[in-house]
Formats: structure tokens, sequence, C-alpha cells
């Protein structure tokens, strides 16, 4: 996961994070066709999703497999067999 916090990109590992002097615009283009943008301020891995669960007013909660969480938007859905998200058109 990148995340946009405190004003600067924060990278998260299996179990370290690190910061990045990059924009994450600029992350994003530097990541692979596995990578997907949940929010302004998060890109995750596809391949690190380990559930979504719904939450309060038709947002859902995304966990990865290193524990981090993300509300994505109603707009994304979670397909089952394929683990994968997905954005509507």
């Amino acid at each position: 996961m990148a995340r946009f916090e405190e004003q600067q990109v924060t990278l998260y590992g299996e179990k370290e994070k690190y910061r990045s002097r990059q924009r994450l615009y600029e992350v994003e283009e530097g990541l692979g066709s596995g990578f997907m943008r949940i929010s302004k301020t998060t890109i995750i891995n596809l391949k690190q999703i380990d559930s979504v669960e719904p939450s309060f007013r038709g947002t859902m909660i995304l966990k990865l497999k290193n524990g981090q969480k993300d509300y994505i938007s109603r707009t994304l859905y979670w397909i089952v067999g394929g683990k994968k998200i997905c954005q509507e058109k």
C-alpha cells in the first residue's frame, strides 16, 4: 500500500514502512498493472487483498494481508473468484 499521510507518501510492506520523497502520482506511474488507486490518497497491490467487508453508509473496509485497512467507496466492488477489485463504469 502507498498512502499520502502527514504531508508525505508512506509505502507499507509486510512488516515495515518507508517514506518516499515522490508524490503519490509519481509512485503510481512507476507501478505495474497489479496496483490500483482506491482513493485520492491510497494505492494498493491487488495481490495483497485479504478481504473486503461492508461498513457504514455504503462504504466497505478493504483489509490487506499485512493488516493495513482502508475504506473504499461503493463505486468499487469485490469479485471474490478473481480476488480483484474492479471499478464500476
